[in-house]
C-alpha cells in the first residue's frame, strides 16, 4: 500500500518587481542588468535580484521585510506599515544603458510592478516600465539616430554631471538622456516621420531624396546641482533627483558672451548622421543652472 508524505507548502510575497523598459525601441529589456536592493541602514546586506520567466527583475528575502514576505495578510492589517528604506541600483553588464540609483521605501503602498500599476491615469497614458536611457557606449541601430554633447558648467568649467537632456522633435515626441560624471551624453531615438507630400495641391514636382532630409529639433537641459542628492553607499545620485531637477540655461556663443545665452537650443538633425551639440566653434556644449 502506497504512502503518501504530505510536504508544508509555504507561499511568499514578492514586495517589489520591476520592469525595465527602452523608451528609444519601445521595449521591454529582458536581460543584461545587474539590480540590487540594499538597506541603507547595513550597506553589506546587498540582494541581488533574480530574473522572472516575463523578463521582470525581482526580489526574494529582502533583509528586514521577512513579515511582509511570509505573513503578506497580517501585515496588510498593520496601519499604517511599518517602511524601511533601500538603495537600488541599476548596472547594465553591456553598457547600453547609464546606470541608476534610486531610494525605495519597502513594502510599497500598492500591489503591482514598480511605478506601474501605481498609474492614476488611463491605461493608454500608463507608463510601461522603468524607463531606462541610453549611455554614450550605446550600440547604435539602422533606423534610429544620436543626438550627443559633452556637458559644460559655464560657472566653474566642469563637467555638468548628471544633467537631464530632452530633445523634442517636429512630431512632438520627446526623448530624454542624462549626462554622465563627464558631462558626456547620448539620445538614442527613432527618426522622425516623414511628411509625404502626395495628394498635396499643387503636387510637388522635386522630391528629396532620403539622406537629405532633415529635421528641427528643440533641445532643453534641465540642470541644478545643488539639488542633486547624493547618497551614501550608492553608485550615482538618487534618480528622482537628476529627472526633477530644473530647466537650465544653454549657451549657443562663447561662454562669456551673454547674448548666446537660451533656455531652449534649435538644432537641425540630418538623416544619416550623429547630432553632436556644441557651443559656437567649441567641442562642447556649455549650460548653466539658471
Amino acid at each position: 500500500m502506497l504512502q503518501y508524505q504530505f510536504v508544508e507548502s509555504v507561499s511568499k510575497k514578492t514586495l517589489l518587481g520591476i520592469r525595465f523598459w527602452d523608451p528609444a525601441l519601445d521595449a521591454q529589456i529582458q536581460d543584461g542588468l545587474r539590480v540590487t536592493l540594499t538597506p541603507i541602514e547595513n550597506l553589506r546586506q546587498v540582494n541581488t535580484a533574480f530574473r522572472t520567466k516575463s523578463g521582470v527583475y525581482a526580489f526574494n528575502n529582502v533583509p528586514g521585510m521577512y513579515l511582509y514576505e511570509a505573513f503578506a495578510t497580517e501585515a496588510e492589517d498593520v496601519s499604517p506599515p511599518e517602511t524601511k528604506r533601500f538603495i537600488l541600483d541599476v548596472v547594465d553588464s553591456r553598457r547600453q544603458f547609464s546606470p541608476v540609483s534610486l531610494l525605495v521605501d519597502l513594502p510599497l503602498p500598492y500591489d503591482g510592478l514598480f511605478l506601474v500599476d501605481d498609474d492614476a491615469g488611463s491605461p493608454s497614458t500608463a507608463p510601461k516600465g522603468f524607463n531606462l536611457y541610453s549611455s554614450i557606449n550605446r550600440t547604435p541601430s539602422a533606423q534610429h539616430t544620436f543626438v550627443r554633447g559633452e556637458l559644460i558648467d559655464r560657472t566653474n568649467d566642469e563637467p555638468a554631471a548628471h544633467a537631464l537632456v530632452r530633445v523634442q522633435t517636429e512630431d512632438e515626441f520627446s526623448w530624454y538622456g542624462v549626462a554622465d560624471e563627464d558631462g558626456k551624453f547620448a539620445i538614442m531615438m527613432p527618426y522622425p516621420l516623414i511628411s509625404s507630400s502626395f495628394g498635396s495641391s499643387p503636387p510637388t514636382t522635386e522630391g528629396t531624396r532620403l539622406f537629405q532630409r532633415t529635421w528641427d529639433i528643440d533641445v532643453t537641459v534641465m540642470y541644478e546641482p545643488v539639488t542633486q542628492d547624493f547618497i551614501d553607499g550608492a553608485l550615482q545620485p538618487d534618480y528622482s533627483s537628476i529627472l526633477s531637477q530644473s530647466q537650465g540655461l544653454i549657451y549657443t556663443e562663447t561662454p562669456n558672451n551673454d547674448d548666446g545665452e537660451v533656455s531652449e537650443l534649435q538644432a537641425e538633425l540630418v538623416y544619416g548622421r550623429d547630432l553632436i551639440l556644441k557651443t559656437e566653434d567649441l567641442s562642447e556644449l556649455y549650460v548653466q543652472a539658471s
